[in-house]
């Protein structure tokens, strides 16, 4: 689906095009194409900062003593600087300094690295990467990085993908964050690597052996194919579904709420209607009523520690100690100061997070219906990730319509269960509403 990853695997494709075209004729704008997408990358994901010093390195093993390389340096150093520095920009006002992000605020009292996750881990995203991470092409790509290394033609090349794919797979394996059947994400664009790594010796093979290459690479497409296709159909399928929500939610709200106001709603939904920009977004995850679990339109994300809940920042700063009254009061405060005099208030929940709110407004204070978006029925497609084809494996979490009642007919799994749940919507006959929040004058 449509997150970081994706824009990552972008830049770094295009810039791997433009740094080849450079090696070929040392052209400044090839130099600059390739440090300006490169420098993109850390804007989209922080921790993909480490694939810059693969890409210096790459170039100073091309040095050469002249004015076409001193410019070309001079053209990727500024390439890579204009984005790194509007980041810079960005951190210092955002945060009082251009080396804090928002994860330094929201986990200072986490530790996101270590040594003991990387030894808990390590072989799991190991297994991983050759499964539902790359498959078959991950063995095939590292023996091809490893000849690229080695031979002295293509020893820059390889030493280029080495870089590339391992410190970033070290970090990530020592995250604090379990792995998951989706953890393979954080290592997409190293699959592009693998791919091509494995494609050269292939074609490599085929130089001297071309019916064994040709043998090899229609197996390994077959076993792709029989592998890879059903499982990912069955992910679009569900994507699919959720994605027809999301786009149901937006239509509505694009007839119904005024461009510029203020729109309540819980993360899941707000990551898709920040995308489509026409509103000001408060997150009504941080508010916790006392002596029950938040009501919640969306599946909890597991991967977070509950200590941490709630991952905004402001909540984190803010809102953390507060609870019940006190709570809802200080949301409500701030929500009007943004809204003004001249911006609407509106939520978007279902009916037992409305009747939580109804309960926490002050006098004169309303919530008028506006719509009522009817969601269908669905179980709960399985996240583990199936290999092959067949029945989804493992215990699935069902919704059933009985007279007026939803039961679950198998508890659902503990622990992270594959996509980032928060864009999970729970589709289980439950209604979403919008309603205006409306305030007398006093």
């Amino acid at each position: 689906f449509g997150d970081s990853h994706t824009a990552t695997i972008f830049f770094m494709m295009w810039a791997l095009f433009f740094l080849a075209k450079w090696t070929k004729t040392h052209l400044p704008w090839w130099a600059f194409g390739a440090g300006l997408f490169m420098g993109i990358i850390p804007t989209v994901r922080y921790p993909e900062l480490m694939y810059l010093p693969a890409i210096g390195i790459f170039v100073l093993l091309h040095f050469q003593n002249d004015k076409a390389f001193r410019r070309s340096l001079i053209a990727g150093v500024i390439g890579v600087a204009i984005p790194i520095g509007a980041l810079c920009i960005r951190n210092q006002m955002a945060y009082g300094a251009f080396w804090r992000t928002g994860y330094v605020i929201a986990y200072e009292r986490t530790s996101l690295f270590g040594w003991d996750y990387f030894t808990g881990f390590s072989l799991q995203y190991l297994q991983k990467l050759m499964s539902e991470g790359c498959g078959l092409v991950f063995g095939l790509g590292l023996t091809g990085i490893a000849i690229l290394c080695a031979r002295r033609s293509t020893w820059k090349e390889g030493a280029l993908f080495a870089m590339l794919v391992l410190p970033i797979t070290l970090v990530y394996m020592s995250f604090f964050s379990k792995p998951d059947p989706q953890s393979m994400r954080y290592l997409l664009p190293t699959f592009y690597i693998y791919t091509i790594a494995g494609v050269w010796l292939l074609r490599l093979l085929a130089n001297n052996h071309y019916s064994s290459a040709c043998a090899g690479s229609v197996v390994l497409l077959l076993i792709t194919i029989w592998w890879g296709l059903p499982q990912s159909h069955r992910l679009i399928q569900h994507l699919r579904k959720q994605n027809a929500v999301l786009s149901q939610v937006t239509n509505i709200l694009e007839k119904r709420v005024e461009p510029g106001s203020i729109l309540i709603a819980n993360e899941g939904i707000n990551q898709h209607l920040d995308f489509i920009g026409y509103w000001r977004l408060a997150d009504a995850s941080i508010l916790k009523f006392p002596g029950s679990k938040p009501p919640q339109i969306l599946a909890p994300n597991q991967d977070i520690p509950p200590k941490k809940e709630p991952r905004n920042i402001e909540a984190r700063l803010k809102y953390a100690d507060l609870t019940g009254e006190e709570l809802f009061n200080t949301f409500s405060q701030d929500v009007w100061h943004w809204a003004g005099k001249n911006r609407k208030v509106y939520w978007v929940a279902n009916e037992e997070q409305i009747n939580n709110y109804k309960r926490q407004l002050s006098q004169g204070d309303r919530l008028v219906m506006i719509e009522k978006i009817q969601l269908p029925v669905e179980g709960s497609d399985n996240t583990n990730m199936p290999i092959g084809f067949g029945p989804p494996m493992g215990p699935t979490e069902e919704f059933m319509v009985q007279q007026g009642t939803i039961r679950r007919s198998i508890p659902p799994p503990q622990g992270p269960q594959g996509p980032n749940r928060i864009f999970d919507l729970l589709l289980n006959g439950e209604p979403l509403f919008l309603v205006e929040w409306t305030r007398e004058s006093p």
